[in-house]
């Protein structure tokens, strides 16, 4: 696919690094001195920039992005592109056909997406050669929609590679008796609990899953992670699932590997989802049982019995990591936030971490992330909407995910909170790509320092390299964590 450009003339490309579109980054990689590349993490500066050396080189430009809200942000370069008639591809990378309309992971309904400021979507298969440019001058910048496989998850079966659209079937309250036959079959059911943002619901899913001794992994923002209630079910270890024999999803689309990994890995299993929203979140076979969450639990424990079984859990999270790691500085970091704080998890990076690393005691924090494509975009605009007056208000970012979002901050001064700390884990660069890709190109390493910013907005700063003797609560400021990306 790449060398199809090449040969069609198109040499020049801007690159914003992501899984999803790894393999066609890694061709560009290969292909040296053949083509002019130059990389970023920030989708619409890239685009602008893009746009400058097309009009600039009176040559086509590719701009290469990742999935989901990465392909948004080139809207308003292709505005631009098309009243001014510059020469731009937009490239993105996508999920295959099949996950069209199920809301999983990074899975956004990208063709057509720039509307009149493009010409139509050419859509491109993984393998297919069959596609052509249009002969020049274009009027709009091009759409190149790439649908990819996870260079992850190995090669496809047969039946995968001829798989267009899910198969999923949901159901509504009142024919849900296929989605409660599956769970009255299963044995070891094991209940992953994803976001849930109502406090009834949360209450319904907590005694939803002691009703039924479920085992269950519950993600930061179910709001159920810490529960004293459920400390004897919870499973905090999902890298292998050989002790369960069906999924209970319960509330938004699970944001952990395995729910990946149900895809292929694990694909013989069952799902089985409850949400009030209508996302299977996956393209292979599952029951989703779409109702309000607390009706839908109430409605299932009237009708089927407890499990009588379950399988052993795996061991609890260890309490030491390496001083100076990610998870150390969250291990630290989720003791020393005051009792009720708000929570924002600034994208993947981070929720992972809290996931895998803070403590499981109860101390009533309220979580926020935002999740529904997994961005990096925006997520200090976010944050900063999101605080509350008269509370403790922390987001923990990563460093590329800050630097994204420069401008926030500025609407600081006409918020009325007066506690709101942004915490910046500062790792040099995009290191959550470290253990999937060897290539340099994919980390967006840096070296810059946050001091500059915060004075910019007149936050006091505080940089750590060693956990300090208290963690500020009253004001407002920016901290920098300099910390090591972990070995795992």
């Amino acid at each position: 696919m790449i060398q199809r450009l090449i040969d069609q003339g198109i040499t020049q490309f801007c690159v914003c690094p992501g899984s999803r579109n790894a393999l066609l980054i890694q061709q560009l990689i290969q292909r040296g001195s053949e083509v002019a590349v130059t990389y970023h993490f920030e989708e619409r500066s890239a685009a602008f920039f893009a746009l400058g050396l097309a009009r600039s080189s009176q040559k086509p430009v590719g701009i290469l992005v990742t999935s989901g809200t990465a392909a948004g942000e080139l809207l308003p370069a292709a505005m631009e592109a098309t009243y001014t008639q510059v020469p731009l591809i937009l490239m993105t990378a996508d999920r295959p056909r099949r996950f069209s309309g199920t809301n999983a992971p990074q899975a956004a309904e990208q063709v057509g997406i720039f509307g009149v400021y493009a010409s139509p979507t050419i859509e491109i298969t993984e393998g297919d050669l069959t596609w052509q440019l249009p002969p020049r001058p274009w009027l709009k910048p091009l759409h190149l929609n790439f649908y990819l496989e996870d260079p992850m998850s190995g090669t496809l079966d047969a039946s995968e590679q001829k798989q267009t659209s899910h198969s999923g079937i949901v159901l509504t309250l009142e024919r849900m008796d296929e989605w409660k036959a599956q769970l009255d079959r299963a044995q070891s059911p094991l209940a992953i609990v994803g976001e849930i943002s109502n406090t009834n619901d949360r209450l319904s899913v907590e005694a939803f899953l002691l009703h039924f001794n479920l085992a269950c992994y519950c993600e930061a923002t179910s709001g159920l992670r810490e529960s004293p209630q459920l400390k004897s079910l919870r499973v905090t270890d999902l890298s292998s699932l050989t002790d369960f024999d069906a999924v209970v999803r319960l509330g938004g689309i699970p944001t952990h590997r395995v729910w990946r990994d149900l895809e292929r890995k694990w694909k013989t299993f069952p799902v089985l989802s409850l949400s009030d929203r209508p996302y299977l979140g996956m393209a292979r076979p599952s029951i989703l049982l779409h109702a309000s969450i607390a009706e839908g639990v109430h409605a299932l424990q009237t009708d089927l019995l407890p499990k009588k079984r379950r399988p052993p859990l795996k061991d609890p999270i260890p309490e030491d990591f390496s001083p100076g790691s990610e998870r150390h500085w969250m291990r630290w970091l989720s003791l020393n936030f005051p009792k009720g704080s708000r929570i924002f998890l600034g994208n993947s990076l981070p929720i992972r971490l809290w996931d895998e690393a803070a403590t499981h005691d109860s101390r009533n924090y309220e979580m926020g992330a935002s999740r529904g494509l997994n961005g990096i975009d925006g997520q200090v605009s976010t944050f900063l909407g999101w605080c509350q007056k008269d509370q403790h208000n922390y987001a923990i970012l990563g460093d590329l995910t800050t630097l994204y979002d420069l401008a926030g901050p500025w609407v600081l001064p006409s918020l009325q909170a007066d506690s709101i700390h942004l915490i910046v884990l500062n790792n040099g660069g995009g290191k959550i790509f470290a253990p999937m890709f060897q290539q340099k190109e994919f980390i967006n390493s840096h070296h810059y320092s946050f001091e500059g910013l915060a004075r910019l907005w007149k936050l006091p700063y505080h940089r750590w390299t060693t956990p300090p003797a208290t963690l500020p609560t009253q004001g407002r400021g920016l901290i920098e964590i300099v910390c090591h990306g972990d070995e795992a």
